[in-house]
């Protein structure tokens, strides 16, 4: 149950932080040195937070899988937003959550986590779910906003933060500190941002990016060192993710509420296929 509630902490905090990002694209932030200093506060919040929750011992295990995780996190997390730009955050969001679709496969191949049927259903329903965004939305001739670009960046973002979350798993499972796993995950992330501030020559730093960023680092702290944790526990990849990623509902609330985004049919039966796959996957656990 603990694990469970975990993952709930962690579906609230990335929910918000997804919605928080699309005002902060909508404000005009430079999305490169954004990027780039938003992992001080995020590594600053999990080590403070990890601390509290596994204690301050590191080891190489900890130095490695750290490293390697920030890597698939930064370009995860720089497709999702970026599909933001131009696209819907309903949409895209719902997307790129349903990353929990790998992360079952993979926990089944690599993890050697038991398959069950209600593993199978799950990866059904799933299925069903972004089919019936991305194909039934743009039934009658009509398109999603920002045509097929947007939905691409999602999916590839989706792939990787679906390793991400396997490679996490591996790396608590053989003894990694929570805290000091994600501040190096951070080191790594803040050079691959490094890299694309210079190779795109924008060092600019405008105020909206020091207004958002720190809230963002902040909720980001709260969903990675809640998932790890429930990790650490015990918890199954195959059922903590999926029910993290029930965080696009959270998104979604925020869009319809702030942004006016219609609920269109289409979305609310990917909603309605999205929760049967996050139940499917959860009996298991």
């Amino acid at each position: 149950m603990i694990n469970i509630l975990l993952a709930v902490f962690s579906m609230l905090a990335q929910g918000t932080s997804d919605f928080v990002y699309k005002r902060a694209q909508d404000r005009g932030i430079v999305l490169e040195t954004y990027l780039m200093v938003e992992s001080a506060p995020f590594a600053a919040a999990a080590l403070l937070m990890g601390t509290f929750l596994d204690g301050f011992f590191l080891n190489w295990t900890t130095v490695i899988i750290g490293l390697i995780a920030g890597v698939f996190s930064f370009w995860a997390i720089f497709c999702f937003v970026t599909s933001l730009k131009t696209g819907e955050v309903g949409v895209n969001t719902l997307i790129f959550r349903l990353n929990f679709v790998f992360v079952a496969i993979f926990a089944t191949l690599w993890l050697e986590e038991r398959w069950t049927v209600s593993v199978g259903a799950g990866l059904v329903f799933a299925i069903l779910a972004i089919g019936s965004v991305t194909l039934l939305e743009r039934g009658g001739g009509e398109r999603i906003a920002g045509g097929r670009r947007p939905i691409g960046l999602a999916l590839l973002g989706m792939v990787l933060f679906a390793v991400l979350n396997v490679v996490l798993k591996i790396g608590i499972r053989d003894g990694a500190n929570v805290g000091w796993l994600i501040a190096f995950a951070a080191f790594s992330w803040s050079c691959c941002a490094v890299v694309l501030t210079a190779a795109r020559k924008k060092f600019v730093m405008p105020r909206d990016n020091w207004i958002f960023l720190p809230i963002t680092g902040f909720l980001k702290a709260i969903a990675f060192c809640t998932l790890l944790y429930a990790f650490r526990r015990g918890g199954n990849a195959s059922v903590v993710v999926p029910i993290a990623q029930l965080s696009f509902l959270v998104t979604i609330g925020w869009a319809a509420a702030i942004l006016r985004e219609p609920l269109t049919r289409p979305k609310l039966v990917g909603l309605g296929f999205f929760v049967a796959a996050i139940v499917a996957f959860s009996i298991r656990s």
